[in-house]
Formats: structure tokens, sequence, C-alpha cells
């Protein structure tokens, strides 16, 4: 089906202004890289969303959701399909110790919100530059904190139905959810918190973004943790061990901060990237017979 073609259906369900064609996705996701997507929608809420979905879904139109785009690489060839994207559905509603947010909620806007409101449980959020979606897909996880701690239930989409899923439905596990096995689209989110003091709070946020900034390379374009961890054992020092810190192929390079972190140093490609990966996989493989798993998908 021509580009023209599924733009113009597009309209019928979208304002124009939240649809854009051959956008380079360079500056929708955190590493800053990548081609051009044929187009690129963002919907203004769950039912342009489910609207969308629904029309590319029936009409075999290749396509991908993303939140903020921190755990995806485009290939510098670009998408040849619809990328949708889900910022706009960042709605952020408080019931008593529940917090209730939208697929395209920044993590840490949850987690600031969930200070002011005197709810503890979301601090390790904070930093994460995520969204809900893509957080419960994921069951994104940092300084022994996950997802899978404090959700409640998801509301879901699956192919044309909405569903509410609870916590022992959603099979979370290290970086894995029924959410990816089964495609499902994620709408919304209910976290269980508890009540406790801004200060306790405040200060155990501050403590974790201390650590972000004394271990991470948050001055250069990231996304986040590349490998998975072994057998619950982080595997930065692993990758150190096997040489490969500040080891660069083009734009790309392990970063000497945290070497389970590669950074676009200005110019990266996608392909830059991808070969670095490969390379650190190769070389951890042949010194210490480990294969390494990554947490970065590649799209194109």
């Amino acid at each position: 089906m021509k580009t023209d073609h599924i733009v113009s259906c597009l309209e019928v369900l979208l304002d124009k202004k939240n649809i854009f064609v051959n956008e380079p996705m360079s500056k929708h996701t955190t590493f800053r890289v990548g081609g051009n997507a044929d187009v690129l929608v963002s919907p203004a809420n769950i039912d342009e969303l489910i609207s969308v979905l629904e029309y590319l879904r029936l009409n075999n139109v290749k396509h991908i959701v993303i939140g903020n785009g921190s755990n995806v690489v485009v290939e510098d060839s670009g998408y040849r399909g619809v990328i949708v994207k889900t910022s706009k559905l960042n709605s952020i509603n408080i019931k008593e110790n529940v917090l209730e947010a939208g697929c395209g909620a920044f993590l840490s806007t949850v987690s600031k919100i969930a200070l002011e409101h005197g709810l503890a449980g979301t601090e390790f959020l904070s930093g994460i530059p995520g969204t809900i979606g893509g957080a419960i897909t994921m069951n994104a996880g940092a300084y022994n904190s996950e997802i899978s701690d404090i959700i409640d239930y998801a509301m879901v989409l699956k192919q044309d139905k909405i569903e509410k899923i609870s916590k022992s439905e959603l099979m979370l596990s290290y970086r894995n959810s029924i959410i990816q096995k089964e495609n499902y689209t994620v709408l919304s989110a209910g976290f269980n918190l508890k009540k406790d003091s801004y200060e306790a709070i405040h200060s155990k946020m501050s403590e974790i973004q201390a650590k972000r900034i004394s271990s991470q390379p948050l001055n250069y374009p990231n996304a986040g943790s590349i490998f998975k961890r072994i057998n619950g054992h982080p595997v930065g020092a692993v990758i150190e061990n096997a040489g490969l810190k500040n080891v660069a192929i083009g734009g790309a390079k392990v970063s000497e901060k945290h070497a389970n972190f590669i950074v676009n140093t200005g110019n990266a490609t996608a392909k830059d990237i991808k070969t670095l990966i490969e390379l650190v996989k190769k070389t951890v493989k042949d010194k210490t017979d480990i294969d390494l798993e990554t947490e970065v998908k590649f799209i194109g």
C-alpha cells in the first residue's frame, strides 16, 4: 500500500498536525540515530491510538508502537511502515494509594507526581528515560527494584479488545512480560504505592540520582544498559575485563564510565552501534564463553 494512501486514511482518524511523513527517527530515539520512517503518528488520546492500530492491523500495514524510543534503534535505512508514538498519552491520576498512568507517561514524571502526593515505590523510575508502556513491556528495573514490585494491573489492547490484566497475568520476569510474548499494546496501568513522608521519598530519589550521575554517561546520547544481566549479575565488569572499555566504531563507543553503556559521541550511525554491539558480544564470548543478550531492539 502506498504511503500517500495510508496517510489519507490516517487523516480521517487523526489531526493532520500529528501525522509526520518521512520523519527522521533520530529525533525520536534517545540514541539520536536512525533513518526516516515512512510515517510517524502521535495519537492525542487512547481512542485515537486504538483506531490507528485497528486500521493498521486490518490493512496489514507494517507498524510498531514506541514511547520515548529509549530501547530501540532504527536502522540507517529507516522504517518502511508506520511508527506510532505514544508520548501524548501521558495522563497521571491518583486515587488514594493507587497511581494510574497512561502508556506514554514519562517514568521520571510518574516518580515526581508520586513524590508530590507522598507515595513511595516509584523512586527507582526517576532518571530512567522511558515511558510506562515500555517499562511494563520490559519489566523495567533499577537499583534492586522493578515494575513488578509496584504494578497492580494494566489495561491492554489485544487486537481489537481492551482487557484489564492483573499483575499475575502480566507474567513479569527479568526484562520480559506477556506483553512482549503476545505483542499486546499497553494503554495504561495502575500501581499500588505506599504512603511515606516527602522527605523520605525525596531523599531516596536524590540518592538514586546521585548514583546515576556518578556511574552513567548521561552527557552522551545512549539507550541505557545495552546487555541483560547474566544470572542476575551486571555485565559491565565482564565487558570491562574483556578490555572493551573505550573501544569505538565510528561515532559509537563503549562508555569509559560504564562498560554496559554504548554512547553516541556525536556522529554515530545505527550501523556503528550494531557493529560495536556485535564486536562486544564476540569478544566476550571468545574470552569468557559468556553469551551476552541485548536489551536494545533494532527496527527497520
